[in-house]
């Protein structure tokens, strides 16, 4: 069993291990717990629901502190945001009731989970993926491949110095030569990137705030490329997002590639040169 699967598989609870084991030949990328309904697993893109497998408000609650390793305190800042991640890249979305006050956002009490596998999955590139001049766009549904593709274009692009913007550690990997910085806002990272570490390259995962976008306008005009993932099931619609039809505009990204997924492979829908 891979080591970063593994960290997750055995602090789920046993019930969710056997439904793993039974079907570990099968490509399994999502669980969703939801208190009181049966679980939902994500098979080769398809949601199954076992209803005989129902945990209530108590297990959750106790699924989660078991993920965090029973020290919430080491995952606030990530709790505030409505998520952790694990080693390994592992992310599990938070449901349930939040406040906020003077000192930030609190979870009160959680009523669902739900956890992305984290996959180590490669994309065979190729060579014209990599002929852009400013930046790349990746664009593409949910589990369509988008963070798969950033890692294997970490790997394949060896002769440039890469900083990955790596706001909620789904991409650090002992195994990528680049340099991350986890843990704090993408304008922020973006910033201290252009400023500290010299990148030819700035890699983002999710774009889409005005300060993201802002930040990338200037580092662009700092000789920095950029490759980025958007979600769009469409190329054309694109346009109707304001802060990336900015970029588009203004010339951030000269190639845009649309990513989708048949059974278990991800693939190239579409390429296109702006």
């Amino acid at each position: 069993m891979d080591k970063n699967y593994k960290n997750l598989y055995e602090k789920l609870p046993v019930e969710v291990q056997d439904y793993l084991l039974k079907n570990k030949d099968k490509n399994i990328s999502e669980i969703r717990i939801r208190s009181g309904f049966g679980v939902m697993f994500c098979v080769n893109g398809v949601f199954s629901k076992i209803d005989n497998l129902i945990f209530d408000k108590t297990d959750i609650e106790n699924i989660f502190y078991t993920l965090c390793d029973n020290t919430l305190f080491a995952y606030e800042n990530q709790i505030a945001n409505g998520y952790i991640t694990l080693p390994g890249g592992h992310r599990i979305g938070i449901g349930g009731n939040f406040y906020t006050d003077g000192l930030g956002t609190h979870l009160i009490d959680i009523t669902s989970l739900n956890i992305r596998i984290a996959q180590e999955k490669i994309f065979d590139v190729s060579n014209s993926i990599l002929e852009f001049k400013n930046g790349l766009l990746i664009a593409g549904k949910p589990h369509s491949g988008k963070t798969t593709m950033l890692r294997s274009l970490c790997k394949i692009i060896t002769n440039k110095n890469i900083v990955v913007c790596d706001e909620r550690n789904e991409l650090k990997s002992q195994f990528l030569n680049c340099d991350f910085i986890s843990g704090i806002n993408k304008a922020q990272a973006i910033q201290q990137a252009v400023r500290a570490l010299n990148p030819d390259i700035i890699i983002c995962d999710e774009i889409g705030s005005v300060n993201e976008a802002r930040e990338i306008l200037d580092s662009m005009h700092s000789g920095v490329q950029f490759i980025c993932t958007v979600h769009s099931d469409n190329i054309s619609d694109l346009k109707f997002k304001p802060n990336i039809n900015l970029l588009l505009e203004s010339g951030t990204f000269d190639k845009i590639i649309l990513l989708s997924r048949k059974n278990n492979e991800f693939y190239i829908k579409e390429e296109r040169n702006v």
